[in-house]
């Protein structure tokens, strides 16, 4: 008992170090691919801020290839101007120049004298002398102004401004007014989610041009519409403000217009001009998922698989442990079987009530019966062996066929047999149970040619009060068996009883 209790120890200590490394193994791939989410997470929102950058860098090229093109106009007819000779303002170059700004995406235009007195393509003149652009084009170079309200049109323009140069002496200077208002045509309606939002600025923070605004915030501060959120505070606007003097770019999070939003910024034409994308806290987050979602969905994937790996090798270590057990007892009940009877052999029927007494039988009372087949040496010369063994065989199906399952038979012997019955709690109970055990062998009969009627001298012991131990119950029930058969055989007889045996010959 002592060495199967050890074994069952050290099976379930080798199945335990399996299982606890299993977790282990389960848990650390679970921390890596956590931590290779995560990473895959952040890059996720890195390219997003990439795939973003590239938008607002293609916005300002475009927006500086258009005014590019303007120049280019101004260019041209300046040099036709000056190729000409002749005052720059004049109704002939006035009426190109209103062809030129109809044709393009200008909103007005100017034709100036060296001392900066304009004539408009609307016929209005004015002295243009302190309008920005005026005073760099003097000095032959062309010049793209800073953002400015036109007086005649109303609206903000850039002033593109080239000096007309005839003998390596400026002569005049046309200007060709771009309104910044196409700025919001260079980005199409619905392009990121709809609720994206562009902004055209000036370096001092003025909105010159808006798209995607809830309200009409030109000419205002784009300050006057920023505060901080819980991902920023106060210095990211004062780095944006910096940012606005120095010409740099950058990008931050901050509440536009009571809303969560990450803002990019990026300067346009050396830094006089500033291009602003703002995008949602979703709009974010769902181009993030888009690229590590697939990522993601590939490591809950891998995680499961890999659950479910360990968890077969638990159930494959479960499962193998009971065949184990199974095939165990299939092994242990062979070893303990006699092959014969099919009731236990003498060592297992020993162990067995040895185990019980040690431990559930402590405190209750049961009865031990040794039985002796009378006269089996006889059987076995006068009808042979053979029949020998099936009255033995007959009564181990008999013995198991009587009494419960929960009591104790076995061959210990030749021709010799014990019955354990527990839980004996009256002595009623005993003399019921002992006639049950005297009356195995009425109406037994064995052959199916030969018909034979074997008896038996049964002796029995009482624990605890015969005996405490298998041995001391052994030999007590051992005496009755003596007893009896010097009574004459065939019969139960109790350890501590001189007379008047409980069950008579059959």
């Amino acid at each position: 008992m002592e060495q199967g209790k050890k074994r069952r120890k050290r099976n379930t200590a080798n199945i335990a170090q399996w299982v606890i490394l299993s977790l282990v193994l389960f848990g650390y791939l679970v921390f890596i691919l956590v931590s290779y989410s995560n990473d895959i997470k952040k890059i996720g929102y890195k390219n997003v801020d990439e795939k973003l950058w590239t938008h607002i860098t293609q916005v300002g090229n475009t927006f500086m290839n258009e005014i590019t093109y303007m120049e280019g106009i101004a260019e041209t007819f300046a040099t036709v101007i000056a190729s000409n000779g002749g005052k720059t303002v004049t109704e002939e170059n006035l009426e190109i120049l209103k062809k030129l700004v109809a044709d393009s995406d200008a909103v007005s235009g100017y034709l100036s004298d060296a001392e900066g007195q304009a004539l408009y393509c609307s016929g209005k003149q004015a002295d243009v002398s302190q309008q920005p652009g005026f005073t760099r084009a003097i000095t032959k170079i062309s010049q793209w102004s800073e953002i400015f309200i036109d007086t005649g049109s109303g609206v903000y323009v850039i002033a593109i401004t080239v000096p007309v140069i005839e003998e390596n002496a400026v002569t005049g200077v046309v200007s060709i007014l771009y309104p910044v208002s196409h700025f919001e045509n260079l980005v199409k309606k619905g392009e990121h989610d709809g609720k994206t939002r562009y902004m055209l600025l000036r370096k001092d923070g003025t909105i010159t041009s808006c798209k995607g605004m809830a309200a009409d915030v030109k000419g205002s501060s784009i300050f006057d519409i920023l505060s901080p959120t819980s991902k920023s505070s106060q210095s990211d606007i004062d780095k944006f403000v910096r940012a606005l003097q120095n010409g740099k770019k950058g990008s931050f999070w901050c509440m536009e217009s009571g809303e969560n939003r990450k803002l990019f910024y990026q300067p346009v034409n050396n830094g006089e001009w500033y291009i602003v994308e703002s995008f949602t806290q979703n709009f974010i987050n769902n181009q993030a998922r888009r690229i590590y979602g697939n990522t993601k969905t590939m490591m809950i994937q891998i995680m499961s698989a890999v659950a479910v790996f360990f968890a077969l090798i638990v159930v494959i270590i479960s499962l193998n442990r009971m065949v184990y057990k199974k095939q165990n007892r299939e092994l242990q009940n062979k070893a303990e079987t006699d092959l014969l009877t099919g009731l236990l052999n003498k060592i297992a029927t020993q162990k067995h009530i040895e185990e019980y007494l040690e431990t559930d039988g402590q405190d209750s009372q049961a009865m031990l019966c040794v039985l002796d087949l009378d006269n089996f040496k006889k059987i076995n010369d006068t009808l042979g062996h053979a029949f020998g063994d099936q009255v033995l065989s007959t009564l181990g199906t008999r013995v198991r066929s009587e009494f419960r399952g929960t009591d104790i038979f076995g061959r210990i012997g030749g021709d010799e047999f014990i019955v354990f019955l527990k839980d004996i709690r009256t002595d009623e109970i005993r003399c019921k149970e002992a006639e049950r055990v005297a009356g195995l062998f009425e109406n037994f009969k064995v052959g199916d040619y030969v018909k034979y009627s074997p008896t038996a001298s049964i002796g029995a012991a009482m624990y605890p009060k015969d005996g405490k131990t298998f041995e001391e119950l052994y030999k007590a029930a051992d005496k009755g068996v003596y007893l009896a058969k010097k009574r004459g055989k065939n019969q139960l007889c109790f350890c501590d009883e001189e007379e008047n045996p409980i069950s008579k010959s059959v």
